[in-house]
């Protein structure tokens, strides 16, 4: 398997550490990570969304963006309840261009506001009738046939694992197991797994020609994270 080391890039927008430390935002993670699901785990797929939804939403309302300003603007809202002006403005914010992206930050808005014991009443539809249609078995095998023998790999490591490439490139190596069985390795699925979205922990057992191809690319992936994070001490 072949992987890709980017350079670590300077952020390209510094008020998102800003936003992240207002105490609005991390009462709504606190409420993420409440969930039975997720297990008191904040996954950087919800974290990130989020920030970027505050950023665009303050600078539609032309708020200047504080450790504070989405606080402030949910003490304004508490304290007016009985005018819907701001839940307006949140329909017309989540109908802009891209349309489909807008909803979506506008249903990060609703949820930090109803974290904050104060919801909205602003209809946003974010359910998108499906535009793909089904793809048959045969169609499916074909494709597998004309792959190469990389992405067959891929295919296959993901189809025992039940995980995405993102959980199977990242596995730690101390959680492949080639010691138990002659022709089977077991494979220990944790919670915190980078880019676990069920938040289980179990096992799978898989070939253990598979798994020696996982183990290989989990240390060449290991050497790459050290290579990631001794070039982010230059950035420093």
């Amino acid at each position: 398997m072949r992987y890709h080391i980017k350079r670590p890039r300077k952020p390209k927008y510094p008020e998102h550490k800003i936003i992240e430390q207002d105490l609005a935002i991390q009462r709504y993670f606190t409420t993420i990570k409440g969930k039975a699901r997720n297990k008191g785990i904040l996954s950087e797929r919800t974290k990130i969304p989020t920030i970027i939804a505050t950023r665009l939403f303050l600078n539609f309302l032309q708020i200047p963006i504080t450790d504070h300003a989405l606080t402030d603007l949910i003490k304004v809202k508490q304290q007016t309840l009985n005018s819907f002006d701001l839940d307006d403005k949140l329909e017309i914010f989540a109908n802009q261009e891209p349309i489909t992206s807008y909803r979506n930050y506008a249903t990060y808005i609703k949820g930090i506001f109803k974290a904050n014991r104060t919801p909205l009443n602003a209809f946003v539809d974010n359910h998108f009738h499906r535009q793909t249609e089904p793809i048959s078995e045969g169609i499916l095998k074909q494709i597998y046939t004309e792959l190469n023998q990389e992405f067959k790999d891929i295919i296959d490591l993901q189809a025992y694992t039940g995980q995405r490439r993102e959980v199977i490139n990242l596995l730690p190596i101390e959680q492949i197991d080639l010691t138990k069985d002659s022709e089977l390795a077991v494979i220990h699925i944790k919670p915190n797994n980078t880019g676990n979205k069920t938040k289980l922990e179990y096992y799978t057992f898989i070939p253990k020609d598979l798994a020696g191809l996982l183990h290989e690319s989990t240390v060449e992936i290991s050497f790459a994270w050290t290579c990631l994070a001794n070039l982010h001490r230059g950035y420093e």
